[in-house]
């Protein structure tokens, strides 16, 4: 138990004993208490479980709506639930509303931004716009918020204008042979389609001697491998091995087309990430090498390179990279290989595809034309 966790669970255990002797409102004191800790420590799960006790007590304050808003945010299925709470909320805000008190009933300002942040999720799109031009007019024209408002009514008029066109498409959970508990993203699936390799935050990999739970309970990032089966059902998916998971975190980003080289981040240090690459040999794969080995310092300089992918031919790799000189954020860019196998210096791909925002997650078609 690190000194944080200790000092807040001290902290609680006090609240709780006073709550005990002093009746329903030290009870209140204690919840709003334990739910606002929670969540400055990012332990959003048992914060908003906490906060909904409250909300039991009395559906109609405002404040503890405002909350959980905000934690039904942050929840990466449920974010449409926040809705109904920050509708209630937004109907009873007040200029004079007080932080940190746990029997304030009213709302505070913001939370019309995320009342509006609510919308969007539920495409709901002009009246997000609406809602966050409400608070817009609420700032002073230099807070540093009203840029961000303006990207989130950008995305609203973005979405107005797909949901012209919208793509018929059916999204299917595949099951817990590939899914655990924890955290499973950045799918990478060969062009037989008979093969996916994806990141995993879960127990049971390699090294798991060596990785550490962080604040959300989640174990360091590892590469995992499943193959599809004769009858269509994919294997239960297991650690790609020790030549990839060396240790520390290790993430999946892309698979060539042949399925014959694996390109993966390694992240040593929090801000960084280089990219390695991991070739197939048999069955197995080998111990991954520095995506710069020929140039040291090419692409991998300290920086943070979140995102891969590379070309059919296996000669364009356009990677997302922080590095100094971008946009803004993380910026997408190019290197091509030459026929002795070194990378030439990357190559930002310039303002039709770089914003002052992050850029990430690239991938291109196999007609190498599409991005």
């Amino acid at each position: 138990m690190n000194k944080v966790t200790s000092l807040i669970f001290s902290l609680l255990l006090t609240l709780q004993l006073s709550a005990q002797k002093g009746g329903g409102n030290e009870n209140i004191r204690y919840l709003f208490t334990q739910g606002n800790l929670m969540m400055n420590e990012h332990l959003n799960d048992s914060s908003l479980r906490t906060f909904l006790q409250l909300y039991k007590a009395d559906t109609q304050n405002a404040n503890v709506c405002y909350f959980i808003g905000q934690l039904y945010l942050k929840t990466p299925a449920h974010k449409a639930n926040a809705l109904a709470y920050l509708r209630k909320s937004v109907a009873h805000i007040s200029s004079n509303y007080t932080p940190d008190d746990p029997y304030e009933k009213r709302a505070p300002a913001p939370a019309y931004y995320y009342y509006a942040r609510a919308l969007h999720i539920n495409y709901q799109f002009n009246d997000a716009i609406y809602s966050f031009n409400v608070f817009k007019k609420m700032l002073s024209k230099s807070d540093a918020r009203q840029k961000d408002i303006d990207y989130w009514i950008n995305c609203c008029t973005n979405g107005i204008e797909l949901l012209k066109d919208p793509v018929d498409c059916k999204i299917t959970n595949m099951g817990d042979s590939i899914n655990s508990k924890y955290p499973d993203y950045n799918p990478a699936v060969t062009a037989d389609e008979q093969e996916i390799i994806f990141t995993s935050r879960r127990l049971g990999g390699i090294n798991d001697s060596t990785s550490e739970k962080d604040s959300l309970g989640f174990y360091n990032e590892q590469v995992w491998i499943s193959n599809i089966k004769p009858d269509g059902a994919w294997t239960r998916a297991k650690s790609i091995g020790n030549a990839v998971n060396t240790g520390g975190n290790n993430s999946c980003l892309s698979i060539s087309f042949d399925g014959q080289s694996l390109i993966y981040c390694q992240t040593e240090a929090e801000g960084t990430g280089n990219l390695y690459v991991s070739n197939l040999h048999g069955l197995l794969w080998g111990g991954g090498r520095s995506i710069d080995s020929a140039a040291p310092g090419t692409i991998n300089n300290g920086s943070a390179n979140p995102g891969a992918c590379v070309s059919s031919d296996g000669k364009t790799l356009i990677f997302a990279s922080s590095r100094a000189g971008g946009m803004g954020g993380t910026d997408l860019y190019r290197i091509t290989i030459s026929d002795s196998g070194k990378w030439s210096q990357p190559v930002n791909l310039g303002p039709n595809i770089n914003t002052e925002y992050d850029e990430a997650s690239p991938f291109i078609q196999a007609d190498d034309s599409t991005l």
